[in-house]
Formats: C-alpha cells, sequence, structure tokens
C-alpha cells in the first residue's frame, strides 16, 4: 500500500464532532471491495455484515497530536507528522514529511490543534 493511498479530501460536515449518545448507534459507512457499492449502516449492525469466519481486533492506540507545519527557504510548504521518539532520544523523531523528499533545512513553526 502506498501512503498516497491514504490522502482524500472529507467534507467537515461529515466528521463526528461529539460521539454519539449511545455508541452502538455511531454511523458505519461500508464499502464492498468487489462491487464497489457503498451503503450506510449504524455500527450495531456490524455483526450481521461480517462474514461467519471473520475477527475483529480493537486497535487501542491514542493519536498524538504532533503535526508541525513549516516552510523550506524556497517557500514550499512542508508538514511534519511525528511518530515516535528515535530510539528514546529526547530530541529525536521517527517522522512522516509531506511532501516527502528532503526538507531538511525547513523552518517549522508549531503544532496544529493545539
Amino acid at each position: 500500500m502506498l501512503t498516497s493511498e491514504l490522502q482524500f479530501e472529507l467534507p467537515s460536515k461529515q466528521i463526528a464532532q461529539s460521539p454519539a449518545m449511545c455508541r452502538d448507534q455511531s454511523r458505519l459507512l461500508v464499502v464492498e471491495r468487489e462491487s464497489q457499492k457503498i451503503s450506510h449502516h449504524l455500527f450495531h449492525d456490524l455483526p450481521s455484515l461480517l462474514p461467519k469466519d471473520r475477527a475483529i481486533f480493537r486497535n487501542d492506540v491514542s493519536v498524538l497530536k504532533a503535526r508541525l507545519s513549516g516552510y523550506r527557504p524556497s517557500g514550499g510548504k512542508v508538514e511534519c507528522l511525528l511518530l515516535r521518539p528515535y530510539l528514546d532520544q529526547v530530541n529525536q523523531w521517527r517522522c512522516l514529511l509531506k511532501p516527502g523528499g528532503k526538507a531538511a533545512k525547513a523552518k517549522f513553526f508549531g503544532l496544529k490543534g493545539e
């Protein structure tokens, strides 16, 4: 899988601003891979939508709010997503850069979402 496959536009009005009162009433978008058919359901429908021989694993990883924005000396925009400290170092991090390539001279100016 390419990271470019994970980039898509999502209208703000489609992003839940607060959790559903009853969590099983949360909206669920289903895409059938073969036909590319899209259907809308509620989360409580999930067991009936899955084949009988499937297992579900819960992802309980929290998201680190560490997206830095910056500019290259040429003026181009750069975004850096901090993933985790590098070898338990305080000031060195593994990260993803957008756009990829060399951005060592970029000047980052702060965290988004703070």
